[in-house]
């Protein structure tokens, strides 16, 4: 089910005031993040297909490969989010927001 015109000129609305109040916040949002994802959960897979495949191949060093690859493809997950928490607003200055809102 689409969205009616007037709801696409409502979250048009929003997404430019979004822009105007807090650039840095709308060009983290505009950041496609779920490509990124998409990759750093394949690796997490092959990672453990690999280690799997060392098990049954009796093969050490294929199974270590494959650990520091799911390892690789964990971090960056947690390190995605991690960026993305450094970016929202401190408390501080949402209160000025706030503040600034309420006398308007």
């Amino acid at each position: 089910m689409g969205l009616t015109d007037r709801e696409k000129k409502i979250i048009d609305e929003m997404e430019r005031a979004l822009a105007s109040e807090d650039p840095r916040l709308a060009a983290a949002l505009e950041r496609n993040v779920r490509p990124r994802l998409l990759l750093n959960i394949a690796a997490i897979l092959s990672g453990i297909a690999l280690i799997l495949a060392g098990v049954i191949a009796n093969f050490a060093p294929l199974g270590v490969l494959g650990f520091l690859i799911a390892l690789v493809g964990a971090v960056t997950v947690r390190l995605g989010k991690v960026e993305l928490k450094a970016k929202a607003p401190k408390g501080a200055r949402m209160q000025d927001r706030w503040d600034r809102r309420n006398q308007q």
